[in-house]
């Protein structure tokens, strides 16, 4: 397909048909990858590793002067690391075009796979549920600080699988959904720049003395990516509620209305708080009939701050059945949604 001619009504049909089935063999992939046993060291060579590297690099370089100066310098460097990262994707995806369709549908499988993190993100929240199946809450708590930055090390069994469903909700947006979104409309270089405002986000968007002013463009331009994403997932899990027994599609969509914060909330409240989280997470509480959230406690850089509100309704606490329902509800989502796009891309084309 020639690139001239990529916003032609058929050679369009063609691009999304083919980028949604490849969407669905990065998920494939992502599972394979995540059951090959791979040598420490190439961990390292993870693109998100190397590229964090890369921001760690230009932190330390970059992330002094003045209070003005810091802001600026970070606008500059973050900005500047998320336009590599687009060229970087998009000239491989051009690459891909000249050798043939079947380079890029294999060549986007690998890629995407590599970048989306579901299948790793499955198993931690599976090796809290075991432990909290068999009573052990201090293994809990162990597996569940890989999967969130608040403190876990006085958190109640309720308090550990909640922290859980708000993981499981709010990743299966930034590092799933969102990923494959930004594939289907934007391709590699979409997929790649996403990633890298994501990792950003992670390494340089706190909130602390350390990298607030440096971070705060990274945490901003993080939200802005996210706003549609997380909306989408909401949905998702919202649709795949109906077909799911012991969850409830007609309460995630009210628990999502009347939870989940809006824009104009955000704005008033001063950015203090993500604007995007709680729509995954009050969608996923409604389908399961639970109460999330709370007020969270998060340690960071010498630093703690405490944030958050509660989510759903219910009396009873949350427990390792709920993730068990959680996990299904996320995969059924997924693949519900992403199948049935690609199918009908097909069809239209």
């Amino acid at each position: 397909m020639a690139w001239e001619h990529i916003f032609d009504e058929e050679s369009l049909a063609v691009l999304l048909s083919l980028r949604a089935f490849v969407c669905l063999g990065a998920l494939v992939a992502d599972r394979l990858f995540e059951r090959l046993s791979f040598a420490p060291w190439l961990h390292r060579l993870h693109p998100v590793a190397l590229f964090g590297l890369l921001v760690e690099l230009a932190e330390r370089r970059f992330n002094r002067a003045g209070v003005v100066a810091r802001f600026w310098r970070g606008v500059f460097v973050c900005g500047g690391l998320v336009v590599v990262a687009f060229v970087a994707g998009f000239l491989t995806d051009k690459l891909l075009w000249k050798a043939g369709w079947e380079w890029v549908f294999a060549g986007g499988i690998v890629v995407c796979g590599v970048l989306i993190a579901h299948a790793s993100l499955d198993r931690h929240v599976t090796y809290v549920e075991v432990a909290l199946r068999k009573g052990d809450l201090v293994r809990a708590r162990g597996w569940l600080s890989h999967l969130v930055g608040r403190e876990t090390r006085t958190l109640s069994k309720d308090r550990v699988a909640r922290a859980a469903l708000e993981s499981l909700a709010e990743n299966a947006s930034d590092g799933t959904v969102a990923p494959l979104l930004y594939y289907l409309f934007f391709g590699l270089g979409g997929v790649c720049a996403y990633k890298a405002v994501n990792t950003l986000d992670s390494m340089v968007g706190y909130r602390g003395a350390s990298f607030g002013l440096f971070g705060r463009f990274a945490a901003r331009l993080d939200d802005v990516a996210n706003v549609i994403p997380s909306r989408l997932t909401a949905a998702f899990f919202a649709e795949a509620a109906y077909v799911l027994r012991r969850c409830s599609g007609r309460n995630a969509f009210r628990i999502w209305k009347r939870d989940a914060l809006s824009l104009r909330a955000w704005v008033e409240e001063g950015f203090v708080s993500s604007p995007n989280a709680s729509h995954p997470e009050a969608a996923l509480a409604g389908a399961l009939g639970v109460k999330i959230g709370g007020v969270r406690e998060y340690r960071l850089h010498g630093e703690v701050w405490r944030a958050g509100w509660e989510i759903g309704e219910s009396e009873k606490h949350c427990e390792w059945r709920d993730l068990r329902r959680a996990r299904r509800l996320v995969e059924v989502a997924i693949w519900l949604n992403f199948g049935f796009g690609g199918i009908l891309l097909f069809g239209i084309w």
